[in-house]
Protein backbone atom coordinates (compact mmCIF):
# COMPACT_ATOMS: atom_id res chain seq x y z
CA UNK A 1 0.00 0.00 0.00
CA UNK A 2 3.16 1.97 0.96
CA UNK A 3 4.12 1.63 -2.55
CA UNK A 4 1.27 2.62 -4.49
CA UNK A 5 1.53 5.95 -2.50
CA UNK A 6 4.49 6.86 -3.20
CA UNK A 7 3.98 6.22 -7.05
CA UNK A 8 0.98 8.41 -6.79
CA UNK A 9 2.93 11.03 -4.98
CA UNK A 10 5.96 10.28 -7.98
CA UNK A 11 3.37 10.21 -10.87
CA UNK A 12 1.61 13.42 -10.32
CA UNK A 13 4.92 15.63 -9.40
CA UNK A 14 6.13 14.24 -13.11
CA UNK A 15 2.34 15.53 -14.50
CA UNK A 16 3.01 18.97 -12.89
CA UNK A 17 6.93 19.01 -13.75
CA UNK A 18 5.62 18.53 -17.64
CA UNK A 19 2.80 20.52 -17.59
CA UNK A 20 4.99 23.55 -16.57
CA UNK A 21 7.69 22.83 -18.80
CA UNK A 22 5.07 23.06 -22.09
CA UNK A 23 3.40 26.49 -21.20
CA UNK A 24 3.49 28.60 -24.18
CA UNK A 25 5.14 31.69 -24.21
CA UNK A 26 2.84 34.97 -23.36
CA UNK A 27 2.63 36.42 -26.93
CA UNK A 28 2.09 39.88 -27.49
CA UNK A 29 -1.19 42.04 -27.02
CA UNK A 30 -1.91 42.46 -30.58
CA UNK A 31 -2.37 38.83 -30.96
CA UNK A 32 -4.95 39.24 -28.28
CA UNK A 33 -7.16 41.95 -29.56
CA UNK A 34 -7.20 40.03 -32.75
CA UNK A 35 -8.84 37.09 -30.87
CA UNK A 36 -11.50 39.46 -29.50
CA UNK A 37 -12.50 42.03 -32.46
CA UNK A 38 -15.68 43.35 -30.20
CA UNK A 39 -15.00 45.83 -27.95
CA UNK A 40 -17.68 46.39 -25.14
CA UNK A 41 -19.69 49.70 -25.07
CA UNK A 42 -21.02 51.08 -22.30
CA UNK A 43 -24.11 52.23 -23.75
CA UNK A 44 -27.16 49.67 -24.35
CA UNK A 45 -28.75 49.52 -27.83
CA UNK A 46 -32.78 50.02 -27.76
CA UNK A 47 -34.89 47.19 -28.32
CA UNK A 48 -38.33 47.10 -30.13
CA UNK A 49 -40.77 44.29 -29.78
CA UNK A 50 -42.28 42.69 -32.98
CA UNK A 51 -45.99 43.92 -33.43
CA UNK A 52 -46.75 39.99 -34.99
CA UNK A 53 -44.56 37.79 -32.23
CA UNK A 54 -44.19 40.22 -29.28
CA UNK A 55 -40.32 39.39 -29.65
CA UNK A 56 -37.38 41.97 -28.74
CA UNK A 57 -35.36 42.92 -31.25
CA UNK A 58 -32.50 45.36 -31.42
CA UNK A 59 -33.46 48.18 -33.21
CA UNK A 60 -30.53 47.98 -35.58
CA UNK A 61 -31.75 44.50 -37.04
CA UNK A 62 -35.39 45.80 -36.88
CA UNK A 63 -37.90 46.34 -39.49
CA UNK A 64 -40.04 48.74 -39.42
CA UNK A 65 -43.12 49.80 -41.09
CA UNK A 66 -44.18 52.62 -43.15
CA UNK A 67 -47.09 52.76 -40.19
CA UNK A 68 -44.01 52.74 -37.90
CA UNK A 69 -44.65 49.17 -36.56
CA UNK A 70 -41.98 47.47 -35.91
CA UNK A 71 -41.36 44.12 -36.66
CA UNK A 72 -38.30 41.00 -36.30
CA UNK A 73 -38.54 39.76 -40.03
CA UNK A 74 -40.39 40.67 -42.94
CA UNK A 75 -42.48 37.79 -42.80
CA UNK A 76 -43.45 38.80 -39.71
CA UNK A 77 -44.38 42.34 -41.42
CA UNK A 78 -46.19 40.37 -44.28
CA UNK A 79 -48.33 38.28 -42.06
CA UNK A 80 -49.64 41.01 -39.89
CA UNK A 81 -50.73 43.52 -42.68
CA UNK A 82 -52.37 40.73 -44.41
Amino acid sequence: MKFLLWALVLYLVWRWYQSTQNKPEVESTSKQTDEFPFTATTEAEKMVSCMHCGIHVPLSEAIQAKSGMFFCSTEHQRQHTV
